[in-house]
């Protein structure tokens, strides 16, 4: 198979792959070898192996994490053809992602206003399903309230923060409170007119 740039091991010169100096127990990471290993036996096994993550190492030392696979070209299994996708680029925009999910993240556990991440994708199937049978939606749901209500119930709350957790608690305090003395006030008044009408 012809050796173009784009289809050799990054860090490799197509001469070394053409008089065979280039071997793949050199090229495969060692933590990766075990990867490897099993493909060819799939191949042996299959004719073909399974698509794999893997990481090679140029000769400079730099890892450099490519995406292959490889399929057997005769019964022997003594030729075949292998494919290897550079990774890098792909690698490097997963970890950028990654990176802004976990600032987004420190600033939405950090900030000094409660925040509450909500998903409302379940409410607004249930609105939509009931469009489509009726003319007018809003006219609909104040005939059937329940119906607003049931759609209402499929809100998800994914994520809140801390300072919303802490008004969440605050407030169940204080409404536990009011209603410790509000029950009080009334077991007081009902002693009250028991003893009276005794």
């Amino acid at each position: 198979m012809p050796t173009t740039p784009s289809s050799r091991p990054p860090g490799t010169r197509a001469d070394d792959l053409r008089r065979g100096r280039v071997r793949w127990t050199d090229l495969v990471a060692p933590d990766c070898r075990p990867l490897h290993t099993e493909a060819l036996r799939q191949i042996q096994a299959r004719g073909e192996c399974d698509p794999f993550d893997s990481t090679i190492v140029r000769p400079d030392g730099v890892r450099v994490p490519i995406f292959c696979g490889g399929v057997k070209l005769d019964e022997a299994g003594a030729e075949g053809v292998t494919f290897m996708l550079d990774m890098t680029e792909s690698r490097r925009t997963s970890e950028a992602l990654r990176e802004s999910e976990q600032r987004y993240r420190a600033l939405f556990e950090d900030s000094p206003i409660a925040l509450v991440e909500e998903d409302w994708s379940e409410v607004k199937r249930g609105l939509d399903a009931i469009a489509a049978t009726v003319p007018d939606l809003l006219a609909h749901l104040e005939r059937h309230p329940e119906q607003f209500w049931d759609c209402l119930g499929r809100l998800q709350v994914r994520s809140i923060n801390r300072v919303a957790l802490d008004f969440s608690a605050s407030r169940a305090a204080t409404r536990s409170r009011v209603t410790s003395r509000a029950s009080w006030r009334r077991t007081r008044r009902v002693r009250r007119r028991g003893s009276r009408s005794i």
